[in-house]
């Protein structure tokens, strides 16, 4: 029998020792207690962000295999041992760190149902009125500008290639450093705060040679791109060495969640709230400040703004929930005695089950499921062992406390808007691992009472939620459609099984199974306006125009100005229209075609999709100028679409201008050689002779 462990610390007694105060005032208190002094020089701000980065992975944190960039400046600077994350979630964990404030109070959650909204006080909101130049790199799609994050950034680099419509969802490391130091070179004449993203250690694992080749063991592909995104976070250090920055420059740089590799069960992260998803990496370099210091107390992501601000002596905030580290990083102790931190996972949500939420106070964390759970994460850092059963009326006191955190903090209107992805970009998302569909959990309605089976019941489940974009996009439509049935079998009402038997019928083009698995979608959520933009495309290819029309304008009535329905409705007319014997009707439709394109790019004026219809609309309209614009317009968006190289060839051709004509035929064939369409009419144009200009 296992010995009982002995009682943690209750913060509800310890909040007693300000009994004025209560929990918020404590909170309150823990942002206002650091010390201010002004920096000698105007400080320059640095936060580099290494996306899905455990802390145990870096040499500093005792791997086994060196890290030598961050371990340089963990020596140099103070690395906090155990900082929390509040969400193992990209997005709504870099709202934290950018806002200072934790998910109930900014909202968003997930990394596809909500952005942050334009009310949020941000850390460049913060610091560019006051004279920093602000730039902010990252390097993928789930930080896309459409989810809020570059409010306050002078530029903000979120384009792949060209732009963000081009293929790829990410860039690599030493793209996003060499970004970085342009950046550097081109904004240092003035305190600067650059936010560095790499995306690198995210699922898929492909680190280059040598990185890759470093590392051994079951883990040794992950522990490759770790090793790879800090040879790159090093190239920006040491530019700002090179340039004469480093000694002017806070230097931070930790990760937005770790990854589970297998541990409780969970492959990845964004499912559990253990330390192998939530504890990250944090060192911070302050010239003139501690080196060579290490931090034992916990600490979290919430935490970065306030620091920020009390570094560069400015006020913190008073919706900032977080607390300012400065007394660490001047080689001092802080004087409160307990920090809060809160965490939460609400992916089960999606499932029908509970939410799990979390509080780490000093060494422990209490994870509330309807199967609690308390750990000593300082002795028991793999939290293999719950304390729950010996200790549940501390256990109880931790939950009171996580309570009165959502009293003080969350928001019954929280400053996070709504949006819904186009198909193009949920695609993006599901290229790097995540799910499309969003969370069940509505703002403003997390509560610690929320029924539902535990998540942890519903793991096994999860997995194969996960696995099926995975086969999908693999090619294995069997095998995913097989684990789908079981899917079915296991909890029948889940809206994304049926999103994935709709990927599988579209990817197979079978329109009828498409059709009837977003028909069972839309029995769950009737207003889903992608799945009815969806449902409304499948219908549409089936020829059903009028039946397609009807879903895309309960789309649009659902979400008005939904860029996606707009040029889906305009595809469908046109289609339509061009079906028609009258060419009066055909003339009339295609204008209104043209006229929906036209509001989606009022709505969106850099999606390329709708410059492309909208270029198809006129040249069917006989305006071969108009659509010779729109075609270039896009492929300054898409320069390797090879579909738009022809389409502009064509209506080249139809001004005279046919030189130009077999240019973009000729880079249309090297963008796709087995392009017979482009082909057959290249050697057209070739056997007619002469420029035609």
């Amino acid at each position: 029998m296992l010995n009982q462990p002995h009682r943690p610390p209750s913060p509800i007694l310890l909040i007693a020792r300000w009994p004025a105060l209560g929990l918020a005032g404590l909170l309150l208190l823990a942002v206002g207690c650091g010390r201010k002094e002004s920096p000698r020089v105007p400080l320059n701000v640095l936060l580099i962000s290494i996306d899905t980065c455990r802390a145990d992975y870096l040499g500093c944190y005792g791997a086994a295999v060196k890290t030598p960039a961050i371990d340089a400046l963990a020596a140099d600077g103070v690395l906090f041992e155990t900082a929390i994350a509040p969400v193992p979630i990209t997005l709504p964990s870099h709202a934290t760190m950018l806002t200072g404030t934790i998910p109930p109070f900014h909202g968003v959650h997930d990394n596809n149902d909500h952005r942050l909204g334009k009310g949020a006080t941000t850390l460049a909101g913060l610091l560019k009125p006051r004279g920093y130049r602000t730039g902010a790199i990252v390097s993928a799609f789930v930080l896309d500008r459409q989810f809020g994050l570059d409010q306050g950034f002078d530029t903000y680099v979120d384009r792949f290639g060209a732009t963000r419509d081009a293929p790829t969802a990410e860039r690599v490391g030493t793209e996003t450093s060499r970004l970085a130091r342009d950046w550097l070179d081109g904004n240092s004449g003035r305190p600067f705060f650059l936010f560095v993203h790499f995306f690198d250690p995210h699922f898929p694992y492909a680190a280059p040679a040598p990185f890759a080749e470093r590392h051994t063991g079951r883990h040794a592909a992950y522990g490759g791109e770790v090793s790879y995104a800090d040879h790159c976070v090093g190239q920006v250090i040491e530019h700002l060495r090179e340039r004469g920055l480093y000694d002017s420059t806070l230097i931070i740089v930790t990760s937005d969640h770790g990854e589970m590799l297998g541990e409780h069960g969970e492959d990845s992260h964004g499912y559990l709230l253990y330390q192998g998803a939530l504890r990250v990496p944090l060192v911070v370099r302050l010239p003139r400040g501690a080196s060579g210091t290490r931090v034992s107390e916990p600490v979290g992501l919430v935490d970065l703004a306030p620091t920020v601000c009390g570094v560069l002596d400015l006020p913190v905030p008073e919706e900032m929930h977080g607390y300012p580290l400065v007394d660490y990083l001047r080689g001092g102790q802080p004087k409160e005695s307990l920090r809060l931190y809160y965490c939460e996972s609400l992916y089960a949500t999606r499932y029908g089950a509970a939410p799990l939420i979390g509080l780490v106070a000093g060494r422990y964390k209490y994870i509330h499921a309807p199967r609690p759970e308390l750990y000593d994460i300082a002795d028991d850092p793999a939290e293999a062992r719950n304390l729950y059963a010996w200790q549940r009326e501390q256990a109880a006191e931790y939950k009171n406390g996580l309570q009165g955190m959502l009293d003080r903090f969350a928001r019954p209107a929280p400053i996070a808007q709504s949006i819904m992805l186009s198909e193009q970009d949920r695609e993006r998302l599901a290229a790097i691992g995540y799910l499309g569909s969003g969370q069940a959990a509505a703002d403003g309605a997390l509560r610690l009472d929320q029924e539902g089976d535990d998540p942890k019941d519903v793991l096994p489940f999860h997995r194969m939620n996960v696995e099926v974009p995975l086969l999908i996009a693999q090619g294995k439509h069997a095998q995913a459609r097989r684990i789908c049935e079981n899917m079915l079998v296991r909890r029948p009402g889940v809206f994304d099984t049926f999103i994935h038997l709709a990927d599988i019928g579209a990817a197979l083009d079978d329109l009828p199974r498409m059709e009837n698995a977003l028909r069972m979608a839309l029995a769950i959520k009737p207003d889903h306006p992608q799945s009815l933009v969806r449902i409304g495309i499948a219908i549409s290819r089936q020829e059903r125009f009028a039946e397609a029309r009807e879903h895309f304008s309960r789309a649009l009535r659902v979400r008005p100005g939904y860029v996606f329905a707009l040029d889906s409705l305009g595809v469908c007319v046109a289609e339509a229209s061009r079906a028609a014997k009258d060419p009066a009707l055909r003339h009339k439709g295609l204008r209104e075609a043209a006229g929906h394109f036209e509001d989606a790019l009022a709505a969106d004026p850099d999606y390329a999709p709708s410059m492309r219809n909208l270029g198809a609309a006129y040249m069917d309209l006989g305006r071969s100028d108009d659509a010779i614009l729109q075609f270039r317009n896009a492929l300054r968006l898409v320069p390797r679409d090879a579909d738009l190289h022809t389409h502009l060839a064509l209506a080249l051709e139809e001004t005279g201008a046919r030189s130009q004509a077999m240019a973009h035929l000729r880079k249309a064939l090297e963008i796709r050689p087995m392009f017979t369409a482009a082909r057959q009419h290249l050697i057209k144009l070739e056997q007619k002779g002469g420029s035609g200009e």
